[in-house]
């Protein structure tokens, strides 16, 4: 089990930045984040299977995922990414129903 974080931050920072994630995920998808903090997630996205870990990089676009939010029980999840040229967070992206595995941290 792997104890919450979120890449580059630390205590209230890391909770602040995680805040504001979620604000943005409910922004952007219009569907509040559960209290679950997910440190990975395995999928079927754009017809590969892959995985989603925060503090790795993403699969596909190679940014480091910053976190990964449960929408709830009807919703999806979102990922939220940071560029490596970047110091802002790209935009969440909705994951598909085709969830293998949740793992939460400790």
């Amino acid at each position: 089990m792997t104890a919450f974080f979120v890449p580059e931050q630390r205590g209230e920072e890391a909770e602040r930045a995680y805040a504001a994630l979620s604000a943005d995920a409910l922004a952007s998808t219009g569907h509040p984040t559960t209290a679950r903090r997910i440190h990975k997630l395995s999928c079927r996205r754009s017809g590969r299977d892959c995985e989603f870990e925060v503090g790795q990089p993403d699969p596909f676009e190679g940014g480091v995922v910053l976190a990964i939010f449960d929408l709830g029980r009807h919703h999806s999840y979102t990922i939220h990414t940071r560029s490596p040229e970047s110091e802002c967070p790209n935009p969440p992206v909705a994951l598909g129903r085709h969830i293998y595995s949740v793992t939460e941290f400790s």
